[in-house]
């Protein structure tokens, strides 16, 4: 593990955060951690060296590969097929490989794992509180059955559920070692885990070689500057990131981009609903909205934050009850041209996509969520049909107008923005006269890579080949 110009510390409000002590230029890589305890999910289990990651096929484990915890795990693996248990697969496997980690065994004793900056794993939030108390009990069952299989290991069952826990609310996913956005696996990092959430991060956490968790910053941090990177799609309204970060990581969030007043931010435009008089963004009247929005979440209530909405740009008032009617009818729209490309019905999705942005033009801003999951499926599937023109065209105004909106909204050089760069740059690199264009789209989609990646990233090396 390799961590550089950087402290822990706590504060009241935050716990313990993670900042620079240095400035730091963007792309800086701040820490390369290898994951304390990992697990290939079941559907890779065969494809993905279970010991280093090198891609196999038909195998656990590399030929050169030698690791007694990995050995004794993978023994052990094909009990767990007729275990009777609740537990999903892959939680089933993170337990059994828990019990078969030396490393682990030493934090339950008060040793910390060399190269996670002294932090010791059982330090970690469990949110134990959180679970499900069906869960619990699920996993003490389990637990018990695992260790009559390694009788050996040294975590008494009650450490076992906490490690459980800790890892249901700190885990990180492992990325494909060949550059795609597969997730193979997932793994306990404990450094990482001291990094914050924000809606409008300044860092970004890439999986690398052999497991290893790559941070890196996205902008230029000044000195004494919290590090922070997103747990969650930040293509989301404001209320959905909120609720989603509650539901499942238990803290509300504060950070800048959610603390910033609702009629200043690009947030308004998520699911902002139109003005059929001037077509600006229709806004809810209560000044007081987070406040009241996180009282009805916090008890289950339905929220409805387009209560009096008025016109930000005429100030014209508009009734909340069409509005809804609006998000209602669009959702259920947009579910439906879903199911036409569910469906493998490509042609039939292209139709139904195209005719549902058409008759939401005038109705939900240009930056709606629904309007960008519509232009990213609408190039999903043009580029299903290809190489026929028509869909090539259509494919290409797509990403044209999801970049427009990923651009507006996501924060500098986000890696999905340069996955539709480069999914632009390959549909455009068969028109001699959009050679420009599409050696530009490779540039924009490489220099984002190399600060998110590096620059010998299997992704950015992608990247960079995307006109060959």
């Amino acid at each position: 593990t390799t961590i550089m110009h950087v402290f822990v510390e706590s504060t009241d409000s935050k716990g313990r955060c993670v900042s620079t002590s240095t400035p730091l230029q963007v792309g800086f890589e701040v820490c390369l951690e290898s994951p304390l305890c990992f697990v290939i999910r079941e559907k890779h289990e065969k494809n993905i060296c279970h010991c280093c990651l090198t891609p196999l096929s038909n195998m656990f484990m590399c030929a050169g590969c030698s690791d007694p915890a990995t050995e004794a795990y993978l023994k052990h693996l094909p009990s767990l097929i007729d275990m009777p248990t609740d537990l999903d697969p892959d939680t089933l496997r993170i337990l059994l490989r828990m019990i078969c980690s030396p490393a682990l065994h030493q934090a339950a004793t008060g040793v910390t794992a060399d190269g996670h900056f002294g932090i010791n794993v059982f330090d970690l939030v469990t949110h134990r509180d959180r679970c499900s108390p069906v869960w619990v009990s699920s996993l003490r069952d389990t637990i018990g059955r695992l260790l009559e299989l390694v009788p050996t290991c040294q975590l008494s069952v009650e450490q076992l559920v906490d490690l459980a826990c800790i890892t249901n609310a700190n885990a990180y996913g492992l990325g494909d070692p060949l550059g795609t956005n597969t997730d193979i696996g997932f793994g306990l990092f404990p450094f990482a885990a001291m990094f914050n959430h924000s809606c409008a991060p300044n860092c970004v956490f890439t999986g690398t070689a052999h497991g290893q968790l790559s941070i890196r910053t996205t902008a230029t941090i000044p000195a004494n500057t919290e590090l922070t990177f997103a747990y969650i799609d930040l293509y989301q309204g404001r209320i959905e990131r909120r609720e989603a970060l509650w539901r499942t990581k238990h803290f509300w969030c504060e950070c800048r981009r959610c603390s910033t007043p609702f009629t200043d931010s690009s947030d308004r435009f998520l699911d902002g609903v139109l003005c059929q008089r001037c077509a600006g963004v229709l806004l809810p009247a209560h000044s007081t909205e987070n406040d009241w929005v996180m009282a009805a979440i916090l008890s289950g209530a339905t929220t409805n934050h387009q209560a009096s909405p008025f016109c930000e740009d005429c100030g014209t008032s508009t009734d909340a009850n069409w509005i809804e009617q609006i998000r209602l009818k669009a959702d259920t729209d947009f579910n439906a041209a879903m199911q036409v490309y569910h469906s493998g019905a490509y042609e039939a999705a292209v139709d139904a996509l195209k005719l549902f942005l058409e008759i939401y033009a005038g109705l939900l801003h240009p930056h709606h969520v629904l309007r960008l999951s519509a232009q990213c499926t609408l190039l999903n599937a043009s580029r299903a049909l290809l190489p026929i023109e028509r869909y090539s065209l259509e494919a290409i105004a797509a990403a044209k107008s999801a970049l427009r909106s990923m651009k507006a909204i996501l924060p500098p050089n986000h890696f999905e923005i340069a996955d539709y760069y480069h999914q632009l740059c390959l549909l455009l690199k068969h028109d001699t006269a959009a050679q420009w264009q599409a050696s530009q789209c490779r540039k924009k989609c490489v220099a984002i890579r190399t600060i998110c990646c590096g620059p010998t990233h299997p992704r950015t090396l992608q990247g960079e080949l995307a006109m060959v």
